[in-house]
């Protein structure tokens, strides 16, 4: 079993909570790290250790919960303070660009 195997579930919390909380909460920059390590690990050995559908299975959650931890979680721009995120693509319209705050 890929989810919540029972020995990552000793006590209150699983052991993935854990490691998230200690790395700075799910969306923290070691956090994402961590879990994006964990699907390039299973991702690069999956041919090499007879296991292929389990290892894709493994790198296939740990992506997911990196997806659940930003849709949930991801931080808000304060007003007036420009991002990436605020910058015009090159698939906007003109006048979406114009009114995007900066």
């Amino acid at each position: 079993m890929v989810d919540n195997p029972e020995h990552y579930n000793q006590g209150s919390l699983e052991t993935i909570e854990v490691i998230e909380a200690s790395l700075g909460g799910p969306t923290s920059d070691k956090a994402k790290g961590y879990l994006t390590g964990n699907v390039i690990k299973y991702l690069s050995r999956c041919d090499y250790k007879g296991k292929f559908l389990e290892d894709l299975k493994k790198a296939q959650w740990y992506l997911n919960r990196l997806v659940t931890n930003f849709e949930d979680n991801t931080p808000k721009p304060k007003e007036g303070v420009w991002t990436r995120a605020h910058a015009a693509r090159p698939h906007d319209s003109p006048e979406t660009a114009k009114n995007m705050k900066i």
